[in-house]
């Protein structure tokens, strides 16, 4: 699946479930920082990878 086809389930799923517009807008701005951030499909994005993102990020915020 392209990141593309990813971001676009994402947002599928959330409307399906009723999320609110504030946490569809939240999810996908985070999910778009993380794919620019990786710049590769996110398949192969290891879960070492997004751990140490996260992490990384935890420590920002």
């Amino acid at each position: 699946m392209t990141n593309k086809k990813l971001i676009e389930k994402l947002q599928e799923d959330m409307e399906m479930r009723g999320f609110s517009h504030y946490t569809k807008d939240s999810y996908l701005r985070k999910t778009k920082e993380i794919v620019e951030y990786f710049g590769k499909p996110m398949r192969q994005v290891t879960t070492k990878e997004l751990r140490y993102f996260l992490l990384k990020y935890l420590r920002e915020v």
